[in-house]
């Protein structure tokens, strides 16, 4: 995402991270979504849930993020 995002950036085009809530490794989730992609703004916790429920959750959580951005 780092690259796309840098590149929304230089051409001044709106973007914003959508993470899942899905990573597990602080150490990797600070370096990759703090650190270096600063735009990432919301967050969806379905993490440690069962497989069907992550997606689920998942799909349901960009829905509602979509929805709202768009009213």
């Amino acid at each position: 995402m780092y690259p796309i995002v840098r590149a929304c950036e230089r051409q001044n085009l709106a973007c914003f991270i959508l993470r899942t809530g899905q990573d597990y490794s602080y150490g990797m989730c600070r370096v990759f979504f703090w650190v270096r992609v600063a735009g990432a703004r919301c967050r969806l916790d379905v993490g440690s849930w069962m497989d069907g429920e992550q997606a689920g959750g998942a799909v349901m959580g960009v829905e509602g993020v979509l929805v709202e951005g768009a009213g």
